[in-house]
């Protein structure tokens, strides 16, 4: 679960930080890149933990490993059974990341307008155009 967790997390903020380069910094756009890269998480993510859950439903000694679930699983129900609850947990995710990511760029926004040395002083918000 740790490692889902944090490849899923830098895929996150991997993509966020890209549209944000590419497209700018406005409202819609921190709440499209907050959004969609919600979804890529859950993506990613949600295989693993179909397969976790799976193990950890089995019968007691059924597996030895999670690891032997992941081709029982694609050949009993195919490629989509790793995908289970995915389209409304995708669907939370662009709305919750959306709104999550807009509300946060808001205060920072407000924070650098209200005490401007203070923010630049614990550097909260990277420089946008920096190549680090």
């Amino acid at each position: 679960a740790v490692v889902s967790t944090q490849s899923t997390g830098g895929l996150f903020f991997m993509l966020y930080e890209w549209i944000l380069r590419e497209f700018g910094d406005s409202p819609a756009t921190v709440a499209v890149a907050g959004g969609l890269s919600g979804i890529l998480m859950w993506f990613v993510g949600v295989p693993p933990d179909v397969v976790k859950t799976r193990y950890q439903t089995a019968p007691l000694g059924r597996y030895r490993s999670s690891l032997q679930i992941v081709p029982e699983l694609y050949r009993s129900e195919g490629l989509r059974a790793f995908y289970k609850g995915f389209g409304p947990s995708g669907i939370r995710a662009f709305l919750a990341n959306g709104v999550c990511f807009v509300t946060y760029d808001f205060v920072i926004k407000t924070w650098e307008k209200l005490w401007p040395l203070t923010a630049a002083r614990v550097d909260i918000r990277p420089n946008m155009t920096s190549p680090y």
